[in-house]
Formats: structure tokens, C-alpha cells, sequence
């Protein structure tokens, strides 16, 4: 009877020591996921905060190139651009990494020749491979791919650009062949190669080998995790072969593409042809030095621009007689307004369709979502003129092509 006794005390005593460690752990982990919510809301509140002035800085920049008269001056900007630029980068990957993880990149999966891809990446890479005296060579059969074009080139960019930084020399093969009905895509170098220990970690955010100084122009340690978090989403199979001192081999399984459907599409040009000037643009935006660099910018692409700082204002603007062509407004606004609200307030007093912009510094993955179920174009700050000016021109024109006769 001792020995039971004994027997139920210590498993009494067992229970409850699991139950302490399984409350303790539940602790933890809601301790977890608060500072992980906090992290998110401190990066996203950080990421708009840094993104406004950088984004006037951007349009102050463009503006300034166009009244520059010596060649100190236009070297100067060029160097001011460069570091710009360099911002603007680590952004964009910022921003990647958001809108994968708020769930809003949807592939758009269609038929298309790999020798457009393979093209394009030719052209963009080779004046880099040819500046560090290596060698670059794409090689194909002209297969046909079924899959998200711009996605697809963002995960063969990255792989590039990784293989780039990490040869001094040789060179970097990028080649395409089919196996089993599926293409197997390759970017082997002949780079310093990866630790097999370190494999696994070079898929993590801001991972990087050889760069503890963190130097910018070694990368900025996020294309490798874009490039797994792709592939996830689209469904791909990513291989990789490294040996230390030797080199380094991507292998990526894409599905074949039907080339019957290619050579059936029909080639349709992007709506064009209607200038800028003259064009009624209603800019809305809590910022003042925003608010000044866009009407600077837009004056000299010959726009009529009403830049104003809240809703009532636009309100006013219109009621007064003005008619806008096109509304751009900042998706964070006062009194917890947004961006949305404003454009769909002054559709609602001019009672037509005009097309809207939307221009956000904004990371959280909530917010990313409210913006892109708008319909409205989502631009992100830093927004540079010249992506700026082909979305207004893209959406006047489409405007104009709707309501002509």
C-alpha cells in the first residue's frame, strides 16, 4: 500500500509539473507573439516615417536635374542619386517581404517564351559582369514556361545578382532545359561557394557570408529569402550545390508552357499617346514638403496641379469648379483617414469615374491589404519621377480611350 501511495503521489507530482511547464510555455509564447506584433508595428511605423522624406528628397532630386547648368552640379546629383537610390533599394526588399507576408501577391500564370526572359536579364546584366571582367552566358531552346512572368524574373534576378557579388572570377552560366515536362533552370558560377554548415541560414532575412562590416554594396542579405519565399508561393522546387572554393548552382523546376498558346497571343500595345499637358491634377497630402515637391514636379511635366493637405479641402477644390483628370493621395492622412477615403469622397461629389493613385509609405501587412482591395493603383514610397510619370500617363490615357466616342 506504501509503494502505491508513493506511486500516485509521483504521478500527481508529474501532472502537475506538466501542467506548470505547459502554462509556462503558453506564457512565453503569447510573450512572443506581442513582441513580435510590437516589432511589426515598430517597422511599419518606422518604414512610413523614414519613407516620407526620402520620397520628397526623390521628387526634390528630379525637379533639381532639370534646372542644373555645370558639370559639377550634374556630378554632384548624380552622387546624391546614387545614395538615394541605395535607400530606395533597401526599401523595395523591405517592401517585397511585406507583401508576401500580408498575403497580396496573387501569381498571374500564363504561357510565355523563356527567350523574353532570358533577354531582358541578358541586357540588364551584362554591363555589370563586363564591369568586374567576368563572363555571362544564357542558354536556351527557346522553351515555353507556365508561369508568373514578373515573379519568375524577380527569383532568376536575385539568383543572378547573388552569383555576381560572389564571383571574382570566371564567370556565371544561366541555362534552361527540359526535364520530366517540367524546365530546369540553372544559375551555376564559379564564385567563393557557400559552407555546407551555412546553407540552410543563407534563406534568412539579412543573412550574408563574408560581409560582418556590413557593406552595402555586398547586398543587403534579403534577395535570397525573397527568392524562397517565391517559390513557396509559387509551388517551385529550389536545389542548391555548393562546394567551398568552387562555386555555386541554383536548379529551379518550372512547368513547361504551351507553345502552341504563344504563338496564338495576340500582341496589344499599352493605351498611349495623351500628353501630359494641360492635365488637372488634384495631389492630397498631409505633408508639406511632399505637397511642394509634387507640385514642382508636376508643373514641369506641364500639369495644372491643386496640391492641398485634407479631404475638405479637396472637397472645396472641386466644388469650387475644378475638375480633376486624375487624383494622387496619400494613403495615410489625418484623423485617421486614409487615401481611399479621399479619392471615393471626391468621385462621390463629382459623380464620374477618375482615376485615383495611391501612394503609401506603409509596410503593415494590414494596411497593404485595405490599400490593394481598393482598386485604386498602389505605389509605394519612395516613388521616383520616372515610375510616377508612366503610371499617370498609363491611367490618363486608359481614361481618355474610355470616355472618347
Amino acid at each position: 500500500s506504501r509503494n502505491i501511495e508513493r506511486a500516485l503521489i509521483d504521478s500527481i507530482k508529474i501532472r502537475f509539473e506538466k501542467q506548470s511547464l505547459l502554462n509556462e510555455l503558453q506564457l512565453q509564447k503569447l510573450e512572443a507573439d506581442r513582441a513580435n506584433l510590437a516589432k511589426s508595428k515598430f517597422l511599419a511605423a518606422a518604414s512610413h516615417d523614414l519613407r516620407q522624406p526620402l520620397h520628397a528628397l526623390g521628387l526634390y532630386l528630379d525637379t533639381m536635374n532639370t534646372v542644373l547648368n555645370t558639370e559639377q552640379q550634374r556630378q554632384l546629383a548624380k552622387k546624391m542619386s546614387v545614395a538615394v537610390n541605395a535607400l530606395n533599394d533597401l526599401f523595395q526588399r523591405l517592401l517585397d517581404i511585406s507583401k508576401l507576408d500580408a498575403g497580396i501577391v496573387e501569381p498571374d500564370v500564363v504561357d510565355f517564351a523563356i527567350s523574353e526572359l532570358f533577354g531582358r536579364l541578358e541586357i540588364r546584366f551584362s554591363p555589370l559582369v563586363n564591369a568586374k571582367g567576368l563572363d555571362i552566358a544564357f542558354k536556351h531552346n527557346n522553351e515555353a514556361l507556365f508561369s508568373d512572368p514578373l515573379l519568375l524574373e524577380i527569383i532568376l534576378d536575385n539568383l543572378i545578382s547573388n552569383s555576381i557579388r560572389y564571383t571574382d572570377s570566371g564567370g556565371v552560366s544561366v541555362s534552361a532545359t527540359v526535364s520530366n515536362k517540367q524546365v530546369l533552370i540553372e544559375v551555376d558560377d564559379t564564385g567563393c561557394g557557400i559552407p555546407e554548415e551555412e546553407q540552410k541560414n543563407i534563406f534568412t532575412e539579412f543573412y550574408q557570408l563574408h560581409n560582418p562590416e556590413r557593406d552595402r554594396t555586398k547586398g543587403l542579405g534579403l534577395g535570397l529569402s525573397i527568392v524562397n519565399r517565391l517559390c513557396q508561393l509559387l509551388g517551385y522546387k529550389l536545389r542548391l550545390d555548393s562546394k567551398l572554393g568552387k562555386g555555386t548552382k541554383f536548379q529551379l523546376f518550372v512547368p513547361m508552357g504551351n507553345v502552341e498558346a504563344i504563338r496564338g497571343q495576340a500582341m496589344t500595345a499599352p493605351p498611349s499617346g495623351w500628353e501630359l499637358d494641360g492635365a488637372k491634377i488634384i495631389v492630397i497630402d498631409d505633408e508639406a514638403e511632399i505637397r511642394e515637391a509634387m507640385h514642382q514636379l508636376l508643373t514641369n511635366w506641364g500639369c495644372h496641379s491643386v496640391c492641398v493637405d485634407s479631404i475638405d479641402e479637396a472637397k472645396s477644390v472641386v466644388k469650387s469648379g475644378t475638375v480633376p483628370d486624375l487624383i494622387i493621395a496619400d494613403y495615410r492622412l489625418r484623423e485617421s483617414q486614409t487615401g481611399v477615403d479621399a479619392i471615393r469622397s471626391l468621385i462621390g461629389v463629382l459623380k464620374k469615374a477618375v482615376p485615383g493613385i495611391l501612394i503609401t509609405g506603409d509596410t503593415a501587412p494590414e494596411r497593404l491589404q485595405e490599400a490593394a482591395r481598393s482598386g485604386f493603383k498602389l505605389l509605394h514610397k519612395p516613388v521616383n519621377a520616372g515610375q510616377l510619370r508612366m503610371v499617370v500617363n498609363h491611367l490618363l490615357a486608359r481614361s481618355r480611350q474610355t470616355v472618347s466616342p
